[in-house]
Parts: structure tokens; sequence; C-alpha cells
């Protein structure tokens, strides 16, 4: 499933950089909400194990959530992650929005066994 969000270049720094610091730091000024956050960008960028797949930013100005979708989200995509986002915005202000990131790893082609392809071989030796 392609979006939009697969054409935007990864820009040229990573997770840990003082731009994603920003982004967290202009999203809220609550320290455990930008540490978890921070954790879990972290732990999906670098492959690192994680009890989560997704992750829930609330509260997001225009700005903010502009600067996840163009920045934090391709870096994911980078990642070789799956990447699906779910963008809401606040019924009590349109000024404010609410992004849910769920990412997993890419789905690796399984390698065929001997014995598959042979068994593919002849099916279709037999279907001529």
């Amino acid at each position: 499933m392609h979006s939009f969000l697969d054409a935007i270049p990864a820009p040229a720094f990573d997770m840990n950089s003082p731009e994603v610091e920003h982004i967290l730091t202009s999203w809220t000024s609550d320290v455990m909400a930008r540490t978890a956050a921070a954790r879990w960008l972290s732990a999906m960028y670098f492959n690192h194990p994680t009890n989560e797949s997704s992750f829930r930013f609330t509260g997001l100005t225009r700005e903010v959530k502009d600067a996840i979708l163009v920045l934090i989200v391709p870096l994911l995509l980078k990642a070789k992650r799956q990447v699906q986002v779910r963008r809401k915005r606040q019924p009590t202000t349109d000024a404010k929005w609410d992004i849910a990131i769920e990412a997993s790893p890419k789905r690796q082609p399984q390698p065929q066994s001997a014995v598959f392809k042979a068994i593919q071989r002849r099916l279709s030796e037999l279907q001529k």
C-alpha cells in the first residue's frame, strides 16, 4: 500500500538527532511523554526490541503534525519499516491533531526450499 508518505525523501539525520529532539520538545513540555516517544522512535528506527508496535501523539499543532509526517515518518520508512499513520483532527478544535503511528518490520520474502521449488516445477509441468 503506497501513500503520499512514500514519495517524501528521508532526511539526512537519524532518529537521535537534535532535529527529532526539537520536534518532540515542540510537541509537549511533558518530559515523560517526550522520553516515551523518543524511546519508541529509537527502538523502531534502530530495530531494538520493544513491546509496543505503535505510538500515539496527541494534541499536535499543525506545524508539529507536519514535521512528524515529513521528517519522522520517512525516517521510519528508511529504517525498512512498514508504517501506517492515522491522523485525526480533535473535535474540540481544528488547531490540534492526533497521530497514531504503527510500525512493523517489512516482511522479507521467505526463501523457498528445493523441495518446494521441485513441487512447483512438477505442478506447472502437469498443468501443460
